[in-house]
């Protein structure tokens, strides 16, 4: 769209507001006309009415009616009457054929009510009117004069001026309508002048230096704004002249700072790749060393489980319980150091999902009770909460299992605290819920109380020795408290003990409120029904099946329906000849994977309309997103390596539905 110069883009509209004012100004002086003609026209006829009064006040008669013969000369004047008596009777009128007649009859129909209103309030009225394009002012004032006749008495009268406004004098509205005319025209002929002048001596200058700033726009680095004379252009011109040769000079600039920002960005992208290189070797080497280093603890933590189970010597026995402790510790520290990484690269989500919070802190209250008891410590628990909340129970018990579990080991004799606390009655939601943990121990000094939090990092380097431990549980529970939004904090004395207290804001489950809530016991199974159920394994290792094998015995399944596979092709050839109940699938395996596997069934059970088949994921891999992929590829549950007798027995009992012609249980 090509441009217009700035005079042409202002001067229409400048004089168009222009033309605009002086119009609304006449329009308006001519709508005030008569407004301003009935002012004067009130003025006139209250200063005549004020002098007839007063000749007829004083009784001049004659007087009288020589000013009323004078008014009627006045070309302005339509009527002068004075009315005397009740009904006023015209006496003296500027038209002799009015004489003697009542008022009522010389007067138009309209004016009337003014002459009523003003017998009435004995208050002076006034009115216009406009009659056959002539428009015609009444004035009527009463008055109440003394007459001499006897018996002398007071006569009511009115004097009535009636005034043709049509021929007042329009001189000066024509004077004022010929000056807005030539104040128009000089407006138009100063702006045709200045535009003349404007666009000679300015625009063709400035169009000048509008070409040199297009061509420098273009890249024409080397153009120059043309300097004549000393006036305002001319300095904007030296100063558009500097402008540019300060843009060289920033260019320049720009453009050496462009090239090393690039190397810069370079560097930095090599290093985000080589450090997202290193976050993905490390992820992958967790999750295979989480994967590696589980299967075998989970064949240490089973059988050394089965073999305390069973009958052995007392020295025997005394080994496996060792064992299974150690591989429990091992446990634990592979637990915290994958919570830790997952924590550290952002990986960890939290859960809201509907628990009990009562139920939560008992089971972590009997976790720690047999080793507080070996220690004679006595164990507490206070709760003064709503009991039904939404949250990460798992994270919330580990929160609290840590705590206490630091607390037991660091006690030697007196007492450990678990106290729970939130408003009962609820104002607000989420609802503020602290967890308190205190204990008699060994205190800890102030100066090291912030430093329990650091990651590998204890109170005193004796502590490691004396009670164990890396340093990770407090630096993890941290962590969790501060991902819901929560705080933790230590009150501690050495020799006086400890006291960890986090609050974490929970909301109240939906349709909940307050405390308190009715739980179902869980439902008795009996083993006959167990022994009915047909089980498939898949799992590449050997003692991984064997392991499974026999706790699915020991929890009550017949050998005789216990199947093995080794790989998904292998469970997939089965599944095509045999029926079973439930299947636990390992999801690494060579050549078809679980996930793959699972997949594959279901498209066959949704082909063929099968009774879905309960697929339960038995993995080692409990890294973050595992049991969403689990679900995804089709999977009913999950079961993380190494796992117990009563995980493994909960599960099956959740998924195995008993023929029905099993019966009832038999009673136990």
């Amino acid at each position: 769209m090509p441009r217009k110069p700035l005079i042409r883009r202002f001067l229409p509209p400048y004089l168009a507001i222009s033309l605009l004012s002086v119009g609304v100004a006449t329009f308006l002086r001519f709508q005030q006309i008569e407004p301003r003609l009935v002012t004067i026209a009130d003025a006139w006829s209250l200063t005549v009415s004020q002098s007839l009064e007063h000749l007829l006040q004083a009784g001049q008669d004659l007087q009288l009616k020589r000013t009323i013969s004078t008014l009627s000369l006045n070309p302005h004047m339509y009527l002068v009457a004075v009315a005397t008596g009740n009904p006023p009777v015209v006496r003296y009128s500027s038209q002799h054929s009015y004489h003697n007649r009542p008022l009522a009859s010389v007067l138009p129909a309209d004016i009337l009510p003014a002459m009523q209103r003003a017998l009435a309030t004995r208050q002076a009225q006034s009115s216009h009117w406009e009659y056959s394009g002539t428009l015609i002012h009444t004035y009527i004032l009463p008055l109440t004069y003394a007459v001499s006749v006897f018996p002398p008495h007071d006569e009511q009268a009115l004097i009535v001026i009636r005034t043709d406004l049509s021929v007042f004098d329009y001189h000066e509205e024509l004077q004022f309508a010929l000056e807005t005319a030539l104040t128009l025209i000089f407006v138009l002929v100063f702006s045709l002048l200045f535009y003349w002048l404007f666009r000679h001596y300015v625009l063709a200058r400035l169009k000048a230096l509008l070409s040199v700033v297009s061509a420098r726009e273009k890249g024409n680095t080397s153009i120059r704004a043309p300097v004549e004379g000393e006036d305002e252009i001319t300095l904007l011109s030296r100063h558009i002249n500097q402008l540019m040769e300060h843009e060289n000079a920033d260019q320049q600039k720009l453009n050496a700072y462009a090239h090393e920002v690039e190397q810069q960005n370079f560097a930095l992208a090599t290093a985000r790749d080589e450090a997202e290189q290193a976050t993905r070797l490390k992820s992958e080497f967790l999750a295979t060393m989480s994967h590696e280093l589980r299967t075998p603890l989970h064949g240490i933590l089973g059988f050394s489980q089965m073999l305390s189970s069973s009958t052995l010597p007392p020295q025997q026995a005394e080994y496996a319980q060792a064992l299974h402790q150690s591989a429990e510790s091992l446990l634990v520290l592979l637990n915290d150091i994958l919570d830790l990484s997952k924590i550290e690269a952002g990986r960890l989500s939290l859960e809201q999902v509907p628990f009990n919070l009562r139920n939560l802190a008992q089971e972590v209250l009997q976790l720690v009770a047999p080793t507080a008891a070996q220690k004679g410590l006595e164990l507490s628990f206070s709760y003064n909460a709503p009991e039904l909340l939404v949250g990460d129970p798992l994270r919330l018990r580990q929160i609290l299992l840590n705590l206490a579990s630091n607390a037991v080991k660091f006690t030697q004799k007196g007492c450990v605290i678990i106290v729970v606390e939130g408003p009962v009655e609820p104002s607000r939601n989420p609802l503020p819920i602290t967890l308190s943990v205190i204990d008699t121990g060994i205190g800890i000094p102030e100066d090291k109380q912030k430093l329990v939090f650091e990651k590998f990092t204890q109170a005193e380097g004796s502590t490691t020795r004396n009670f164990g431990g890396t340093g990770l549980g407090l630096a993890i529970t941290k962590k969790l408290v501060e991902m819901m939004n929560g705080h933790i904090i230590l009150h501690s004395r050495p020799g006086h003990g400890a006291t960890f207290r986090v609050t974490v804001p929970l909301p109240l489950s939906p349709g909940v409120s307050g405390t308190g809530a009715s739980h179902s016991a869980p439902v008795a199974v009996s083993p006959a029904h167990l022994s009915l159920c047909r089980v498939l394994l898949a799992d590449d290792h050997s003692t991984n099946l064997m392991l499974a094998t026999h706790s699915l015995e020991k929890i009550g399944v017949a050998r005789v329906n216990i199947h093995t596979a080794v790989n998904g092709a292998k469970v997939l050839e089965f599944l095509r000849h045999n029926v079973v109940d439930v299947i636990f699938m390992d999801c690494q395996m060579p050549e078809l994977d679980g996930f793959a596997a699972t997949r594959a069934w279901r498209v066959i059970e949704a082909e063929q309309a099968l009774v879905r088949t309960p697929i339960i994921a038995l993995t080692a891999n409990a890294l973050s997103g595992t049991r969403e992929q689990c679900l995804a590829a089709g999977m009913d549950d999950f079961v993380s390596k190494p796992f117990s007798l009563e995980v493994l027995k909960e599960v099956l009992l959740r998924h195995f539905k008993p023929p029905a012609s099993a019966g009832s249980p038999a009673a136990p």
